[in-house]
C-alpha cells in the first residue's frame, strides 16, 4: 500500500510540476540540444508551419545544436529536398535522422538481404542502400513494412490476411515508419505503425526503425557528440513532439526532458480552447501514461 500510495503521489506531483509556455525560447535555451520533430511540429505534410521553422533556425543562431528526428520512411537527403520543399532550409538545423535511414542500417548490421517488401516503391532505396534486394514473400528472411502498397491509403485492417501469412513463415518485421496516423494538409491518415501494431498483435516480432525506439535516442547522441566534438549528457537535450505515442514516449524512455506541442496531431483533444489547455493535456498525459516536462500550443 506504501508504494503504490508513493507513487500516485510521485504521478500527481509530475502533473502539477508541467510547465505551460505561451513562449518557448527561454526555456529552450536550457538546453544545448534539441531533438525536434518534423510532421506536427515544423511541417502539416504539406507545407512548412513559417513561425516554427523561425524558432529553430534563431535556436540554431543562440548556440543550439538542432537535430531533426522524422518517422518517415525516406533516407536523409530525400527528407532534406523536402524540407527545402516545403520552406525548411538547412539553416534551420544541424542533421536530421530518419526511420528510412535507420531501417536501412537495422538490415545492414543483421545482414539480412532478402527483403519482402510492403510499402510503395519510391521507398526502395531504404533496401539499396543497405545493399538488399527486394524479393516475394516465399524467399524473404525479413519484412520492411514502409507504407502502403501503391500509396495507396486503406484501413490498415485490409492487410492482415498478408500479415497472417507474414507471421506463418515467421518472419521479423523492421517497420521504417513507427508512427500509427499521421496528419496530411489537415487529414488523419494511417501509417506503417499501424501494420507494425496489427503484426505484433499476431504474435509477429517487430522492430521499430525510429520513435519510440532507443536505437533513434542513441543515434541522436551519437550525431550530436559529433557536433559539439563531445559526449553530452541527457541533462542537456529536449525532446521536441507532437505525438505522445511516440515522441513523449520515446524521449520519457531515453531520460530527456520533453516539450509537448499541443496544436499537432491530439489538438482537437487538447488545443481548440486555449482556456481548457491545462486541463485537456492533463487528462492525456492520465490516458497515455506519461507526462512532458513542459507543453505549448505551438512551437514559437
Amino acid at each position: 500500500m506504501t508504494n503504490t500510495r508513493s507513487r500516485e503521489t510521485r504521478a500527481l506531483r509530475a502533473k502539477d510540476e508541467v510547465l505551460f509556455l505561451d513562449h518557448c525560447s527561454d526555456f529552450v535555451d536550457r538546453y544545448r540540444v534539441l531533438l525536434c520533430d518534423v510532421w506536427g511540429v515544423l511541417y502539416d505534410g504539406a507545407s512548412a508551419y513559417p513561425a516554427a521553422a523561425k524558432f529553430v533556425k534563431e535556436a540554431r543562431q543562440r548556440g543550439c545544436i538542432v537535430i531533426l528526428i522524422s518517422n518517415a520512411a525516406r533516407l536523409g537527403d530525400e527528407t532534406v529536398a523536402m524540407l527545402a520543399r516545403s520552406g525548411i532550409s538547412d539553416e534551420c538545423y544541424d542533421a536530421v535522422i530518419t526511420s528510412g535511414e535507420l531501417a536501412a542500417e537495422a538490415l545492414l548490421r543483421r545482414g539480412l538481404r532478402k527483403v519482402f517488401h510492403i510499402g510503395p516503391d519510391r521507398h526502395a532505396a531504404i533496401m539499396v542502400a543497405a545493399g538488399s534486394v527486394r524479393v516475394d514473400l516465399d524467399a524473404a528472411e525479413v519484412v520492411v513494412c514502409s507504407g502502403f502498397f501503391g500509396d495507396e491509403i486503406v484501413a490498415p485492417e485490409t492487410y492482415i490476411p498478408l500479415l497472417r501469412d507474414v507471421y506463418k513463415r515467421g518472419l521479423p518485421m523492421i517497420c521504417a515508419n513507427p508512427d500509427v496516423v499521421v496528419e496530411v494538409g489537415g487529414r488523419m491518415v494511417p501509417c506503417p505503425g499501424a501494420l507494425a501494431k496489427l503484426y505484433a498483435g499476431l504474435g509477429g516480432t517487430v522492430d521499430l526503425a525510429g520513435k519510440p525506439d532507443i536505437c533513434a535516442y542513441d543515434a541522436a547522441r551519437t550525431l550530436a557528440a559529433g557536433i559539439a566534438g563531445h559526449d553530452l549528457d541527457r541533462a542537456h537535450f529536449l525532446a521536441i513532439g507532437d505525438s505522445m505515442a511516440t515522441d513523449m514516449v520515446g524521449a520519457a524512455g531515453a531520460g530527456i526532458d520533453t516539450l509537448f506541442v499541443a496544436n499537432g496531431i491530439h489538438r482537437a483533444e487538447v488545443a481548440p480552447d486555449k482556456r481548457l489547455l491545462r486541463e485537456a493535456s492533463i487528462a492525456l498525459f492520465d490516458r497515455e501514461k506519461v507526462v512532458p516536462t513542459a507543453v505549448c500550443r505551438e512551437l514559437s
